[in-house]
């Protein structure tokens, strides 16, 4: 019986270690984020849902609940770490290397992105974090990002490559309660591309991304 218990825990930590020294991979099309905010002025509930992938990065609808106009209904989150709005500039070819090249994540490293916030990045311990009681902790790191004057503490899952908490200094907070990813992909017309505004030019360079439309 002693033997069985430590061949399961052995096995779980080689499993644990090779999460977590893996590369980035994007979270899987489809996948719906539900996010609870907590602000002084109360709580609210939104849906994200991954509509393009490509090898370092994941385009996100920002809410199931808004009508996808424009641009400004999305944003790029590269590498799990930077994100930004598809309205805005994109890191160049050498950020998103150097995004990219910080996998797998170790503690102490620290990365600066030169865009117009001068976005830093530091990463800290390896935790456990349970997105759901139902699914029970997974692998996890703390990522803080300094972005301009303003800092965001960040728990970033490396079961979905993206951070599924956030907190700043004024005690407001997002929190994934839910991370849903589905087993059947779907498919959008080509015209509709050109809402993510300069995400697009995301699509067009990334032979490996997919589109998918939102629901």
């Amino acid at each position: 019986m002693l033997r069985f218990i430590f061949l399961v825990a052995f096995a779980a930590g080689i499993c644990v270690s090779a999460v977590a020294e893996r590369g980035y991979v994007p979270p899987p099309v489809g996948t719906q984020v539900t996010w609870v905010t907590q602000t002084d002025q109360g709580s609210a509930t939104r849906v994200s849902e991954v509509v393009a992938t490509g090898p370092d990065f994941a385009i996100y609808l920002y809410d199931l609940g808004w009508d996808a106009e424009d641009a400004t209904s999305f944003f790029a989150e590269f590498s799990g770490l930077h994100m930004a709005s598809c309205a805005a500039d994109m890191p160049d070819a050498n950020e998103r290397i150097k995004l990219r090249s910080f996998w797998p994540l170790e503690a102490g490293r620290s990365l600066q992105i030169g865009d117009e916030y001068d976005s830093t990045y530091i990463v800290g311990e390896a935790v456990q974090h349970a997105v759901s009681q139902s699914e029970g902790p997974k692998p996890a790191r703390l990522v803080t990002a300094v972005v301009g004057k303003s800092r965001t503490d960040m728990m970033l899952s490396l079961e979905w490559n993206t951070p599924v908490a956030l907190g700043w200094g004024d005690g407001s907070a997002v929190d994934a309660i839910e991370v849903f990813t589905p087993s059947i992909s779907k498919s959008i017309d080509e015209d509709d591309r050109f809402a993510l505004g300069n995400c697009a030019n995301l699509l067009a360079g990334s032979a490996a991304s997919t589109f998918v439309a939102p629901n």
